[in-house]
């Protein structure tokens, strides 16, 4: 029905368990997110799919090289101005009305972020609060970040109590799928910037603004 109402576009979100009333209970089941692993290939397959190009938040991680959250490609602002890493993880040490985007990006939760990604090789376990429970609430800690849910606030263990089960009932089902695609454990990119370090592509990305910027000077 949607693509003859001339949707092109569909994207996938998995429920996460967080905010006021956040279950575990309500999360995708291994066996229905193992599903839909292969039945949005199935749709917007070459050959044989539909016309429409469907996208899962979760299980296309190695499409973007893993979580995209907290400053790497994307971030969220709540109503009060809290700028924190992703939609889904309210925790914040920065107001967007304090500081610019920039100085938001160099704050500790973000920074914290940064450094401890990766959180692994296994991109269907890309996220650190439902994949890899253990990871929140390490960056929350040495950031000094607090809840900025202000209708149900928690604190990182809490919320990772509840994703842990799920985490480690997914995890043999996230290896065997990951490496029936890619047997070397690691998704191997066409480029190589793709695999380097932030670090490394920010380094290559300031440079090449200066080169540019001396050209139109």
């Amino acid at each position: 029905m949607i693509i003859e109402k001339g949707c092109r576009y569909a994207w996938y979100f998995h429920y996460m368990p967080v905010g006021d009333g956040g279950s575990a209970d309500l999360m995708p089941t291994i066996e229905q997110r193992e599903y839909m692993y292969h039945r949005i290939r199935e749709v917007r397959a070459v050959e044989g799919g539909k016309p429409i190009f469907a996208m899962d938040f979760q299980n296309d991680g190695e499409y973007v090289g893993g979580c995209i959250a907290g400053g790497r490609a994307y971030c969220h602002i709540n109503a009060r101005g809290d700028v924190e890493p992703c939609v889904f993880i309210h925790y914040s040490n920065v107001n967007i009305r304090d500081m610019s985007w920039l100085d938001c990006l160099h704050q500790p939760i973000f920074q914290a972020y940064r450094s401890h990604y990766p959180w692994n090789d296994n991109m269907l376990q890309p996220c650190p609060m439902l994949e890899n429970p253990y990871i929140l609430p390490q960056i929350v800690k040495e950031s000094g970040a607090k809840s900025s849910d202000y209708s149900a606030p928690e604190t990182a263990d809490e919320l990772c109590e509840r994703t842990a089960p799920y985490a480690k009932e997914w995890a043999p089902k996230a290896k065997e799928l990951w490496l029936d695609e890619h047997p070397t454990g690691k998704k191997i990119y066409d480029d190589q910037m793709t695999c380097e370090k932030i670090e490394l592509k920010a380094q290559r990305i300031a440079k090449e603004d200066a080169e540019n910027e001396a050209v139109h000077v």
